[in-house]
């Protein structure tokens, strides 16, 4: 058995960026970054326009008639941040949205559904954030 949670977070990172700008009747623009929390040292702050992909804990449960299988439950909250308007946040959200709704099932997880999104805006720094939590879930990875 192995754990899936690093392996969730580099999965998601090669698909945002296979998949931007698939929809062509609403482009969302420029590709912002796509850093794993582990990784955020070494951001360059200058381009504020990124995606942070955090991962805290994985769940792991017995699974099956004989606990033959096993699933793992892999909670993960992207940090979407810009510093440029209200309207590129929303332009990279719905474009994270989109892609996520489009790789449910194909992804090779089980499933990989978007739970919740809260608008994190700063007012005093020029700040655009929003946090989206998703949850994943594979079965023996």
């Amino acid at each position: 058995m192995s754990m899936a949670g690093y392996q969730a977070v580099e999965d998601l990172k090669a698909m945002f960026k296979a998949d931007w700008n698939k929809d062509v009747t609403k482009p969302a623009g420029a590709v912002p970054q796509f850093v794993s929390e582990y990784q955020e040292k070494n951001l360059n702050y200058n381009n504020v326009e990124y995606v942070l992909i955090k991962y805290d804990v994985e769940i792991v449960s017995a699974f099956g008639l004989h606990a033959d299988d096993w699933r793992h439950d892999i909670p993960i909250t992207l940090d979407l941040r810009t510093g440029k308007s209200d309207i590129r946040l929303k332009q990279i959200l719905n474009e994270v949205v989109r892609i996520l709704k489009t790789n449910v099932r194909k992804s090779g997880y089980m499933y990989m559904l978007p739970k919740s999104s809260k608008n994190m805006f700063e007012e005093y720094r020029q700040v655009w954030r929003n946090i989206v939590d998703i949850e994943m879930v594979k079965i023996n990875p």
